[in-house]
């Protein structure tokens, strides 16, 4: 169950964005868009620790951890013809069960990245090449439990 504080924020992304696209002016046919919204699914594969001394404990935690399945989205807003904002947020999850050697393992794992930074475009007649540098924060929670005894934890970084 997702907690208030998740539901908040949620709210908040989506007001700021809301406003964002609202008050933007009308483009032309025969101008580039001062607004650009994108969003999808989006794969998430961590680089996992190796265990030099018992490798099939690399090969558990690979294939239990391996990726976390997601979507990704965002909004560029145009300052200039060349220059912009982008905002770009993801969430990524993975929740399993499993057992091993005979005793029951279950996960839930959820990341989130939140994204901020100029854009730089060319605008030419085919092709609108661009560059972003984006700077932000990655926000990760989970929670588990071995034999019936959980516990949970969340970083942001």
């Amino acid at each position: 169950m997702r907690s208030l504080k998740h539901k908040t924020f949620a709210i908040s992304v989506f007001a700021i964005v809301s406003s964002i696209l609202l008050a933007a002016p009308k483009a032309t046919a025969q101008e580039a868009s001062r607004i650009q919204v994108y969003g999808g699914y989006s794969v998430l594969h961590p680089n996992l620790p190796k265990f030099d001394s018992d490798p099939s404990v690399s090969r558990t935690i690979e294939t239990l951890l391996g990726n976390l399945s997601g979507w990704n989205g965002g909004v560029t807003v145009g300052l200039t013809n060349t220059v912009g904002v982008t905002a770009d947020f993801s969430g990524y999850y993975k929740k399993f069960n499993t057992t091993v050697d005979g005793s029951s393992f279950a996960a839930s794992l959820r990341a989130y990245t939140f994204l901020f930074g100029p854009q730089f475009e060319k605008n030419g007649e085919r092709l609108r090449p661009f560059a972003r540098v984006l700077f932000g924060v990655a926000h990760g929670w989970a929670e588990a439990t071995v034999d019936g005894e959980g516990g949970e934890g969340s970083k942001t970084v």
